[in-house]
């Protein structure tokens, strides 16, 4: 009772855990004194889990033993036990309260998060996929800190060319793939946190839900936006958990102190990694995306369910519904032709062989005729053939890599006709009134298909 008094007239909030063990807490820190052989055990820790600031939580320990000192000399044992005998009253009260209000769902959001109400099984289960996938890639050979590109897309990593052209599922694999353990290791720590206060504020069934939906946002953004690299990790979700949560701080479902503590430190850490993903490499994209879309379906259930009486299955099937909906509309708004230039090189390759065979099987008992002839038949028309291939491709929605590409296959596929054409000629001319304009060509050519293969 000394310490319930001490802890009072600091202004902080005591609670009994259990016969020996008292809970004081203080605007941003939780003091455990535990009560045992004649000795009192302390120990502060800050409540909101810090991610940045400086922690003065041990100053308290110093400054309620301090306040206990002008305390004792101050009561009686006589007014400590009527005052304990009250509290006991209050405390049945407040306890048979609490429990009414669990069983009605009518919780404060401090008390949800509090006392991790629904647990945070959500969290757990989402944080083993990303590791048990991760763990499944590396049994297979991919490499533990830097799998390859070509990895990351087989395993179903986001690149518009094929997410955009009927391989929707890549917005939801990509969310649970990392390029290496330390990626996965930091998003999982940053998952971690905000799970903590986000599933009990919101329940299980809710959080998983709109985890896979801000995902999925943050993967139509990282498409839309970019697209021409190939983007995996949970970092988009993660910050569309963020979003969530940053909604709903601005809100009243928490209170208010509690409130301004965690808008503090979440908002620095939204700011710092927003910051730090304008590094090349990162896919800032797929953040932003993720944090917008959690901000919005924050708000949404602010007002239309948290607010007012819940309803969980209606908020979830609305989740889905607007998903689903935004899903569909934007992926036909992102036009990407890259898998259907990417056959029509193919083809162009086949004509290429052919146009090139004259060429590769002229010897020395070849008749100039003879050749002239197959230049003219064969080489000459595939490569008009092939120009008029990649000419159709002019209207297509490609990356400006690809665009730089197709335009150094035209430069080549003109050199190779202005080649053939130089050797018909020369067959009814002077070969030496040609030899320089055919070195000239030839150089260039060769220039061309190194530039090419260095790509």
């Amino acid at each position: 009772m000394l310490v319930v008094n001490a802890a009072r007239s600091l202004g902080w909030q005591p609670q009994f855990k259990d016969a020996s063990t008292i809970l004081l807490h203080t605007q941003k820190d939780i003091i455990t004194l535990l009560v045992q052989d004649g000795y009192v055990m302390a120990e502060s820790k800050n409540k909101q889990r810090q991610l940045f600031g400086k922690d003065d939580s041990q100053h308290n320990i110093i400054k309620l033993e301090e306040v206990l000192q002008t305390t004792a000399s101050q009561l009686t044992p006589e007014h400590l036990t009527e005052q304990f005998n009250n509290m006991v009253a209050e405390q049945q009260a407040i306890a048979a309260d609490l429990q009414k209000r669990t069983a009605e769902n009518n919780l404060t959001g401090t008390e949800k998060i509090m006392l991790g109400l629904g647990g945070h099984y959500a969290t757990y289960t989402l944080m083993a996929l990303n590791t048990l996938v991760f763990i499944a890639m590396i049994i297979t050979g991919i490499s533990f800190f830097d799998p390859s590109t070509e990895d990351l897309l087989k395993w179903g990593g986001n690149l518009r060319a094929y997410t955009a052209n009927g391989e929707w599922y890549r917005l939801i694999t990509s969310t649970f793939l990392h390029g290496g353990i330390i990626h996965l290791a930091f998003n999982m720590y940053a998952f971690y946190y905000i799970g903590l206060y986000l599933e009990p504020l919101i329940s299980r069934w809710r959080f998983l839900a709109v985890y896979l939906a801000t995902g999925i946002f943050a993967s139509l953004t990282s498409i839309w936006w970019t697209g021409d690299s190939v983007s995996v990790g949970a970092s988009g979700a993660i910050f569309g958990m963020y979003g969530v949560f940053l909604a709903l701080l601005t809100t009243n479902v928490i209170d208010k102190e509690t409130r301004k503590a965690l808008l503090r430190s979440i908002g620095v850490f939204v700011i710092f990694n927003l910051a730090y993903g304008t590094k090349a490499g990162i896919d800032n994209a797929a953040h932003i995306g993720g944090l917008l879309s959690g901000c919005i379906f924050g708000y949404t259930y602010y007002f239309f369910f948290l607010k007012k009486k819940d309803n969980l299955p209606v908020s979830i099937a609305i989740t889905v519904a607007i998903t689903v909906a935004a899903t569909f509309s934007i992926l036909s708004m992102i036009k990407d032709d890259s898998t259907r230039l990417e056959k029509d090189l193919a083809s162009f390759g086949v004509l290429e062989e052919k146009a090139l065979k004259p060429l590769q099987t002229l010897t020395d008992s070849t008749s100039a005729d003879s050749f002239t002839g197959q230049l003219e038949n064969i080489s000459l028309p595939a490569w008009q053939q092939a120009k008029k291939l990649l000419d159709s491709t002019n209207n297509y929605q490609v990356s400006d890599y690809l665009k730089l590409r197709r335009d150094q296959l035209k430069r080549y596929t003109d050199l190779r006709i202005e080649q053939a054409s130089l050797f018909i000629k020369n067959q009814h001319t002077e070969i030496a009134a040609y030899q320089q304009q055919l070195d000239s060509v030839n150089n260039k050519i060769n220039s061309l298909i190194d530039s090419l293969k260095n790509e």
